[in-house]
């Protein structure tokens, strides 16, 4: 199920203007406004007007993705309050607006160790949870890129979030290519593919990603520095993404495109993913042309896990 995030500039009923023009089956949105802590309440008639537009629209799954201000683990108290306010409203508007799940960015704890910081954003997310019991909306937690401070760089962070947490119902994970790949994971080629997703689900468990951020990297592996790309225009290589939109383990999930030059270059990074989606063959090593590659058959590389291209290319 691929998509991308999407704009809302002019009204929240607008993200469906560019779903439908890209042909998104899945998008991503903010549903309240990212750079302000201030929320004004949801007007009915908008709230009517969004629900009409996704009738009308191919998209089957919208994510909302939490403003980047809210920092669950921070180590000022008053900014934890905000965050913790917050995120209690994401969870009733996105209620409101039939959205199932919102993306969170675990935040950094500063100066603070990272079991404590982790306890606090536990806390967090766990109150919030159990401020709004009775709503369907799902927290996941995106793993990050390891800059800073800022938690869930590692799998093994976000499994202890998650079993701090102890909501498997209303928690989960939303996975970041890109950030798993700048953060230090393999995550390029066949045997990448089939290495890394094997252990986020050893650690974590396959079962608790409810969304995946599909997203090149601008930058090195293991770098720590934040760039996305373009699927096809980064780091990562282009075998990764067919094993990924191929695999059948994933199959249903929204897969969300998220670019710097939105408007400019998501419509091109859904048609490569659709593209590599319909194609059976493994890719070869070396580049090929992107949105016209060969439909060549080439030999399916050797593997000796469930992720490689015996199964997730050629389901």
């Amino acid at each position: 199920m691929l998509g991308s995030n999407v704009s809302t500039v002019g009204g929240l009923p607008h993200a469906f203007e560019q779903a439908n023009a890209w042909r998104c089956e899945c998008i991503q949105v903010y549903t309240t406004p990212s750079r302000r802590w201030d929320v004004p309440p949801l007007q009915p008639e908008l709230r009517e007007s969004f629900l009409a537009a996704r009738e009308q629209s191919p998209v089957r799954v919208v994510v909302a993705h939490i403003p980047f201000l809210v920092n669950t683990a921070s180590e000022d108290r008053a900014a934890r309050a905000r965050s913790r306010a917050r995120l209690i409203t994401e969870l009733e508007r996105a209620e409101e607006l039939g959205i199932a799940s919102v993306v969170l960015h675990p935040g950094s704890g500063g100066r603070v160790s990272r079991r404590q910081s982790l306890r606090r954003s536990a806390k967090a997310i766990a109150a919030a949870l159990g401020a709004t019991a009775g709503l369907r909306v799902r927290i996941l937690v995106e793993n990050m890129a390891g800059q800073g401070n800022m938690l869930c760089a590692r799998f093994e962070e976000v499994a202890e979030l998650l079993a701090l947490v102890d909501e498997p119902e209303r928690a989960g994970v939303c996975f970041d290519t890109a950030h798993a790949f700048i953060a230090g994971y393999p995550l390029s080629g066949y045997s990448g593919y089939e290495e890394v997703l094997g252990e986020l689900d050893r650690v974590v468990g396959l079962e608790q990603v409810h969304a995946l951020h599909v997203n090149d990297s601008l930058t090195r592996h293991g770098s720590h520095h934040d760039r996305h790309a373009p699927v096809g225009e980064g780091e990562m290589g282009l075998q990764v993404f067919h094993a990924l939109v191929r695999d059948p383990l994933l199959s249903g999930r929204p897969m969300i495109v998220e670019v710097p030059d939105r408007d400019g270059k998501s419509l091109a990074a859904l048609e490569l993913l659709r593209e590599l989606e319909a194609r059976r063959d493994p890719l070869q090593s070396g580049p090929e042309p992107l949105l016209q590659m060969s439909l060549a058959a080439a030999s399916t590389p050797e593997r000796n896990s469930s992720y490689g291209p015996s199964k997730a290319v050629a389901a």
